[in-house]
C-alpha cells in the first residue's frame, strides 16, 4: 500500500508541476491541421488507481524514450500512433507500447513499470533537468490529454512510423504515408480494395 501511495503522490506531483510549468513552455508549432482524437473510453482524471498511474508512467516513458529528441510534436505523433492502434481506448495503450518489437525502448527491459516509475522519480528528484525534464513534462501533459480524450491527431490517422534515415521497412510500400514529423515518417494501412 505504501508503494501505491508513493507512486500516486509522484504522479500527482508531476501533474501539478506540468500545470505550473506549461504556461512557461513554448507551444510546439502545428505544421498540420489538427483534429481532436476522440477517446472511446476516456479515463476518469479525478480518480486515479494504481494501475492507471503505472500505465501513464509507462506511456510517458515510451514517448520520452522514443521521441524526446523530436520535440513535443514528435512525442505527440508517437502517442497518436498508439492511440490510433488502440482505436482511441487509452486503457489499451500500455499493452501496445510494451508489445514485443514495437518500441525499441522496451526490447530488453525486464520490468517496464519499475523502469518507468524510476524515470519519473529522477525527474521529480531533479536528477533529470533542463531540456530533458521539459520534454518529460511535455510527454506527461500529452498523456493527460490522451487520458481525457482531448489529444489532437497530427498524423492523419497513422498507425506506424519509422526514421527513414535509419531503416526503410518493406511494409511501408504497402501503406499510405500520412505525415513527416521531425525525423519520422508516419503511415497507415490502405483501405481494403473493393471487389
Amino acid at each position: 500500500m505504501t508503494m501505491a501511495l508513493t507512486n500516486k503522490t509522484i504522479f500527482i506531483d508531476l501533474i501539478r508541476e506540468i500545470k505550473d510549468n506549461i504556461r512557461e513552455m513554448d507551444a510546439a508549432p502545428q505544421h498540420l491541421p489538427a483534429i481532436v482524437q476522440k477517446a472511446e473510453k476516456p479515463a476518469a482524471t479525478n480518480v486515479l488507481n494504481q494501475q492507471a498511474i503505472t500505465n501513464a508512467y509507462i506511456v510517458i516513458a515510451t514517448l520520452y524514450g522514443e521521441a524526446r529528441g523530436e520535440g513535443e510534436a514528435g512525442m505527440q505523433a508517437v502517442l497518436n500512433v498508439l492511440m490510433n492502434r488502440a482505436k482511441g481506448d487509452f486503457s489499451k495503450v500500455k499493452g501496445l507500447a510494451l508489445a514485443p518489437k514495437q518500441f525499441s525502448l522496451w526490447n530488453d527491459v525486464k520490468n517496464p513499470a519499475s523502469t518507468a516509475i524510476a524515470l519519473g522519480k529522477q525527474v521529480r528528484d531533479k536528477e533529470i533537468q533542463g531540456t530533458d525534464k521539459a520534454m518529460y513534462l511535455k510527454a506527461a501533459g500529452l498523456v493527460d490529454q490522451a487520458m481525457k480524450g482531448t489529444l489532437k491527431d497530427i498524423t492523419g490517422g497513422a498507425q506506424f512510423y519509422f526514421n527513414p534515415s535509419i531503416v526503410n521497412p518493406p511494409w511501408a510500400k504497402k501503406m499510405k504515408k500520412t505525415a513527416s514529423i521531425g525525423h519520422h515518417d508516419f503511415y497507415k494501412l490502405l483501405p481494403p480494395k473493393k471487389k
